[in-house]
Parts: structure tokens; sequence; C-alpha cells
């Protein structure tokens, strides 16, 4: 279910909160389904909140891993010749790949947790 289900099934359980007597044991009980509809959803958008920020804080330290892996590759001889040139264009070209999904994926998690950008 997405947030944008779980907002209008709490705006019309608060609207049918509305209609009923104040005091009833109706009441109460939808009262006390919306409190807890709403510690879910917060639970939830706190937690893609956590995800978001970890893709966002994943990203540059993994950006410079690949293309530096291939530099220790290359200074510890295993990458010798003129392969040596492709394989660290490669690499840059790798991190800065990773570097940009990372840092997508924090976005879009970001904006389906319903946090501001």
């Amino acid at each position: 279910m997405s947030i944008k289900d779980d907002l209008q099934d709490l705006r019309e359980l608060e609207d049918l909160r509305e209609g009923i007597a104040e005091g009833s044991t109706e009441r109460k009980r939808i009262d006390q389904v919306i409190l807890v509809r709403k510690r879910e959803m917060k639970g939830r958008a706190e937690s893609l909140e956590k995800y978001a920020d970890l893709f966002d804080k994943a990203a540059l330290p993994l950006g410079a891993a690949i293309p530096g892996f291939i530099s220790i590759l290359g200074s510890a001889g295993y990458l010798t010749g003129p392969s040596h040139s492709l394989w660290m264009v490669l690499g840059s070209l790798m991190g800065a790949m990773a570097w940009v999904v990372l840092r997508i994926l924090a976005l879009t998690t970001a904006i389906s947790g319903g946090m501001p950008g």
C-alpha cells in the first residue's frame, strides 16, 4: 500500500469519526485505529528516510572506491601495459555510475517516503 492510499484511508476514517457521537464506543475504537495507522505510517516514513540517508552517504565513498581499487591493482603490478589506462578509465566510469545510481536511489526513496527533497 502506498503512502497516498494510507493518507486517503486515514482521511476517510477521520470523516467517519466526525459523524459518530462524542464519547461512544465506536468513536473510541475509530480513534484507536486512527492512532495505530498514524504510528504505522510514521514508522514506514522513518524507515524510508533511513534508507535514503544510507544511499546518500554511501554514494561518494563507493564512487571513489572503485577507481581507487583499480589504482591499487595497477600499482601492485596486476594491470600492466596499455590496458592499465583503459582499466583506469573504466574504473572511473564505473565509480561515477555507482555514485549516480545511489544518488537516484536516495532521491526516489526520499520522494516515496514523502520527505522534503
